[in-house]
């Protein structure tokens, strides 16, 4: 049997899975990396051990599923998007992985949209908003404040392409992301130099990988390298692979424009595929998808799971890490919902205001940590609802909520998403979309399968279905109602806030 290799490097962990050639999800591994907090607002990674540990996923996968490396076929690659990875001429790092949720840079988000940089110049051209933690705008801090690391830089790429190098020595770009890092002209398909000018950088332009391919594109095989390491066969092919955005949505099931993908991870993704693009100042992303002639509008923000895990690491650090998240789900089953805690899940920033904190409104001493608990799970389903409000113009149905991200392996959160959100839920058969998002463009890229359309139909399984309780639904919108009504009154006081870190 032939089978298919998705690596996906996310915010916090880095994933392997292997799948055969029916879809079906063998063996799959993850390891979580290390995030480096060097200074208030910067997160960070190492690229060195982001190495190792994609060459050691790869490696256990295949030692314990018992396939052999010329079994695999094709191999797809995927990771968080944005951000920022600096190499030099021999693919050797000249400083960390920046990961996208990084806010060094807001100064000169909050500059762009005030002096009208973003709307009049960036916006006709890139097709979405900026934020601290784009590409380009982590391009500009370094300039500004680290002028040696970028002059050491040959190449900046992001997470995605930095594993496709691990595996092939090539560094290239990939069109769904690209289009994604507000550095493209979505019109040209081109990183021009224009734009590079635009943001202050344009003498970086060069150093951006000039290769963009798409998705299904094989741009390299293994190397001999990175088959010692792993078990892999030499010359197998890589394909272009996508952002774990879209990746996650396709394997969903999105297809139809009646249907919304949602990711619950170290970011909140709420996405919708149409099949022409626009321009809209109030959507966060409009990219290309991976089905041809589509194009996906995402709002989204790094306020999803994370907090939680934040929450688990750090309120409930007692409890052993290998049971923590069921007890927290037991906790939480233990709770009354009408209750008047309401979480802010900004710890890491979210476009709501560029200097806004997580908070906890409405504690009383008579809460325990299971009352936060599901506090913490409804702010996060609130930011997620915030975010499809402003999809909503361009929706004139949701059929349902193809749903993926760590958090989609909870049933009692994904109750509580359908009950929120007033939609119904549906979580996938395959735990590791991101991986099999791309593991499906490596069957398409290696001929197995005619297109994406064609693939989706034959590997994306269902699991469960969630339908929302209308009493919860009625009380959550009103709690939703007084979430918003925190939000407006606290818009003026986020930036005394901020002065005084």
């Amino acid at each position: 049997m032939n089978y298919y290799l998705g690596i996906d490097m996310g915010g916090t962990v880095i994933k392997a899975a292997l799948f055969d050639e029916n879809g079906k999800e063998v063996k799959t591994c993850g390891k979580k990396l290390t995030i480096l907090y060097p200074a208030p607002d910067m997160y960070e990674r190492s690229s060195d051990e982001a190495k190792k540990m994609c060459y050691d996923v790869i490696a256990t996968v295949l030692k314990e599923s018992g396939i052999k490396g010329e079994d695999v076929k094709g191999i797809g690659v995927t990771g968080q998007a944005n951000g920022l990875y600096m190499f030099d001429e021999n693919g050797e790092p000249v400083y960390n992985g920046i990961m996208s949720s990084d806010m060094r840079a807001k100064e000169y988000i909050v500059n762009w949209l005030n002096d009208g940089t973003w709307k009049d110049k960036l916006l006709p051209k890139i097709h979405q908003q900026i934020w601290a933690g784009n590409t380009p705008t982590l391009i500009r801090w370094f300039k500004d404040n680290k002028p040696e690391v970028i002059k050491k830089a040959k190449y900046l790429v992001t997470a995605k392409d930095y594993i496709r190098y691990l595996l092939t020595g090539e560094f290239c770009l990939e069109y769904t992301e690209a289009s994604g890092t507000a550095q493209m002209d979505q019109d040209k398909r081109q990183i021009t130099k224009e734009i590079y000018d635009i943001y202050g950088i344009g003498d970086c332009h060069e150093k951006v990988p000039n290769r963009i391919v798409e998705c299904t594109d094989i741009v390299g095989t293994v190397t001999k390298k990175c088959a010692e390491l792993t078990g892999l066969k030499v010359g197998t092919p890589v394909v272009g692979g996508q952002m774990d955005t879209g990746a996650c949505t396709v394997s969903a099931g999105v297809l139809n424009e009646d249907q919304m993908g949602m990711i619950v991870g170290s970011w909140s993704i709420n996405s919708i595929v149409k099949n022409k693009p626009v321009i809209d100042p109030n959507i966060f992303m409009v990219y290309e998808y991976c089905i041809k002639g589509m194009y996906c509008y995402m709002e989204g923000s790094s306020t999803s799971a994370t907090n939680n895990e934040w929450f688990v690491d750090t309120i409930l650090s007692d409890i052993d890490h290998k049971i923590v998240y069921n007890e927290c789900s037991n906790m939480i089953e233990k709770t009354d919902y009408k209750d008047s805690i309401i979480f802010l899940p900004f710890l890491y920033g979210t476009n709501v205001n560029i200097n806004a904190k997580a908070s906890f409104i409405g504690l009383k001493g008579s809460h325990t940590r299971a009352e936060i608990a599901r506090a913490v799970h409804e702010g996060i389903i609130f930011s997620h609802k915030y975010h499809v409000e402003k999809l909503m113009p361009y929706v004139d149905k949701v059929s349902s909520v193809r749903m993926a991200g760590g958090g989609a392996k909870s049933s009692e959160w994904m109750q509580m998403f359908s009950d929120i959100l007033g939609y119904t839920v549906e979580t996938s058969e395959a735990f590791e979309l991101g991986c099999l998002g791309v593991a499906m463009e490596a069957a398409v890229g290696t001929g197995a399968y005619k297109d994406m359309k064609e693939i989706v139909g034959k590997w994306v399984r269902q699991k469960n279905t969630f339908k929302p309780d209308a009493e919860k639904n009625k009380y959550y919108n009103e709690k939703y109602r007084v979430y918003k009504k925190i939000l407006d009154a606290l818009d003026s006081v986020w930036s005394d806030i901020d002065k005084l870190d």
